[in-house]
């Protein structure tokens, strides 16, 4: 299945600029007006950069559930779940929904389309996706 492989390396994509963002953010880089609803300007405070942390190892772990559902990787432990997946999907449904929200004009420019390109993909991952 074509489209499964497509919507597995598309989130992954997407996934792999969302983690260098905040790897970019942890490490001091002045992006702050991009994330968070704007709120800083310059580099993130320490609670910021803790957030963004955490951000990266939950949008990682999200890659690691699609590229397994879409059989581009194997994961025994994951293997016949279909939660997961549709665990990733409505995270980022509220993704999108926070992205349409947020009142910084830049951030929602920067990251409304790739939450979108991000919850298409995953949908795809979840609806065409092997249930074993």
């Amino acid at each position: 299945m074509v489209y499964l492989s497509i919507a597995g390396y598309a989130f992954a994509a997407m996934a792999g600029i969302v983690c260098l963002f905040h790897l970019a953010l942890i490490l001091g880089a002045p992006w702050g007006a991009a994330t968070m609803g704007g709120r800083y300007t310059g580099a993130l405070p320490l609670f910021g950069r803790v957030i963004s942390a955490l951000s990266l190892l939950v949008v990682l772990a999200f890659a690691i559930i699609i590229l397994e559902h879409t059989g581009l990787i194997t994961v025994p432990m994951l293997q016949g779940l279909d939660w997961p997946t549709w665990t990733v999907v409505g995270y980022c449904v509220l993704g999108v929904i926070m992205h349409v929200a947020t009142p910084s004009r830049i951030e929602r420019l920067l990251w409304l389309p790739v939450v979108l390109i991000m919850f298409i993909s995953s949908w795809i991952a979840g609806w065409y996706g092997p249930a074993m």
